[in-house]
């Protein structure tokens, strides 16, 4: 299997598990500091298949990925360490160090964006709000407290929004996630729609989240993909969908 189709298996195994994050108290444990991670290796077609799914093995695999990706990378993307921060909380019953390494490495991004340093600034519009959202969304699965990084994020975040509502996302033409300002627009939603303490209420989203139902308003979702992510949002955010769009999308 060739490291596309590897990414997408990443890719898939995450939002399979992201789908079943409950909230609640979560113990971060300390980051791994200078402990080694093996590298994943690349897949292949001749693998054997697993006599039963394990989702003890399935969670070692994920930590490696993000582990290795954020190390090496050391930058954040739609397909690895941020889909993971989304996801890994569903595994409470696998406590470990990788989750508070993968969170400490988007802290201190954001905790370092006005630095003096070139390589400290957001490389993208999109790192804001990915960032920002996923933060919020794991505050809600692990603490259940919006933390001050997250709200300092979050507050950024309007800053870059565009009149219309939307943000200026990454485009790679590698759809659906960098591929267009709609994507951006819903990981916002969802990020801002999931935030603890009811931060999407506060004087400091207001304008910006009207702004972004007027977005929804004025455009209709352009795939299937986008409409199902709609959907999700709207369970966290009210006045993204009318009833009608959430009964065609289901």
């Amino acid at each position: 299997m060739n490291g596309r189709r590897g990414r997408a298996a990443v890719v898939g195994a995450v939002l399979i598990l992201g789908g079943l994050t409950l909230a609640g108290a979560w113990r971060l444990e300390p980051a791994l500091a200078d402990s080694k991670v093996d590298p994943p290796s690349a897949n292949s077609p001749d693998e054997p298949i697993a006599a039963s799914a394990s989702l003890a093995r399935a969670t070692e695999f994920l930590d490696a990925v993000a582990l290795d990706w954020t190390r090496t990378r050391k930058c954040g993307t739609c397909h690895t360490n941020y889909a993971y921060l989304l996801a890994r909380p569903a595994l409470r019953e696998f406590e470990g160090p990788a989750m508070a390494e993968i969170r400490q490495f988007f802290e201190g991004r954001v905790a370092r964006w006005d630095d003096a340093n070139p390589s400290s600034k957001p490389r993208w519009d999109t790192e804001v709000v990915a960032t920002a959202s996923a933060l919020a969304i794991h505050d809600t699965a692990t603490t259940g407290t919006l933390h001050p990084v997250t709200r300092a994020a979050l507050d950024r975040m309007w800053t870059l929004q565009k009149p219309d509502g939307s943000w200026d996302w990454l485009k790679c033409d590698w759809p659906p996630y960098e591929y267009d300002d709609y994507y951006g627009a819903l990981f916002a939603a969802l990020g801002v729609g999931s935030a603890p303490d009811g931060y999407a209420r506060t004087e400091a989203a207001r304008q910006g989240v009207e702004r972004l139902r007027g977005f929804f308003r004025a455009n209709e979702p352009p795939n299937l993909h986008h409409a199902a992510f709609q959907l999700w949002a709207s369970q966290k955010l009210d006045g993204l969908m009318t009833a009608a769009q959430k009964e065609k999308t289901v």
